[in-house]
């Protein structure tokens, strides 16, 4: 284990103790749906009444996270678009964005080689070569780039393809700025200042919680980074085996309510099963 985790405190010692949460979105929190379970809110709304911070940390950009999960809960942090994007209680901590002329230059690259690419910004998201109707902005040609690219902070990039699909100019032209993850099914591209973890040193720093009074749950390998700077890390039931071998803990499947699991067994020091 990285770090003494005062979880493992005693009952006194732990109402003394004020944690902060942080919390993965898709895979973790939800499952196929735009808010989380009732049991989860409910764990995390007692936290939040106990002075724990309860956190979001997601690779969507900030406007990518479901309005629905915002209103369900009152998440007192947001750490969004892989560390693009930095806030606490409404306040932002930190901003970064794909300048404008990157964004042209990503348009053009996708239109000619006509793959799906999602450029996440902090308050829409544009679509490159829509296949279907979508609640993002089309880019069919590079007059439709141009508007977006003027009008939007854009922070990330979800490409619509596996690695084995993707042309060699796509690592001539992204590499060089941004790092890539690729997944089962899709691949993400983030701005290479930007990681989860360094969004979680921000957000700390704010709120004045050592690292050591970090929680962190996650699922996919774009939230490493998460883990392993965090006090505890705890991997979802569901998560990759990768990720379950390099964290501390492992709690039940988001469709088993992991998360509630986890809070009220680590953050609240009570038994899961109560």
């Amino acid at each position: 284990m990285r770090t003494v985790w005062c979880g493992m405190a005693g009952r006194e010692d732990m109402d003394k103790i004020k944690y902060a949460v942080f919390l993965d979105i898709d895979g973790t929190l939800t499952w196929g749906s735009s808010t989380t379970s009732e049991e989860n809110a409910a764990v995390l709304r007692q936290a939040q009444a106990e002075g724990h911070l309860i956190c979001i940390n997601s690779g969507r950009s900030r406007g990518n996270i479901p309005k629905e999960l915002l209103e369900q809960l009152s998440f007192d942090g947001i750490v969004a678009g892989g560390g693009a994007y930095v806030s606490l209680h409404d306040k932002i901590l930190h901003r970064e964005e794909i300048p404008p002329a990157m964004v042209l230059e990503i348009c053009r690259l996708f239109l000619q080689i006509g793959i799906c690419c999602v450029i996440e910004g902090e308050s829409s998201s544009a679509i490159i070569n829509p296949d279907r109707m979508s609640e993002f902005f089309p880019i069919r040609s590079m007059e439709d780039a141009a508007r977006f690219a003027e009008a939007e902070h854009a922070t990330k990039l979800t490409v619509l393809a596996v690695k084995e699909q993707l042309p060699a100019s796509f690592d001539a032209l992204l590499l060089p700025y941004f790092n890539i993850i690729y997944h089962p099914n899709y691949t993400e591209a983030i701005l290479k200042q930007c990681d989860k973890a360094r969004g979680m040193e921000i957000l700390l720093r704010e709120a004045g919680i050592p690292r050591e009074h970090s929680v962190a749950l996650g699922d996919s390998l774009n939230d490493m980074e998460m883990l392993a700077y965090a006090g505890l890390s705890v991997a979802m039931g569901n998560a990759l085996d990768e990720v379950k071998g390099a964290v501390d803990r492992v709690t039940a499947p988001v469709l088993e309510n992991g998360v509630a699991k986890a809070v009220r067994q680590y953050v609240l020091n009570r038994d899961a099963a109560e």
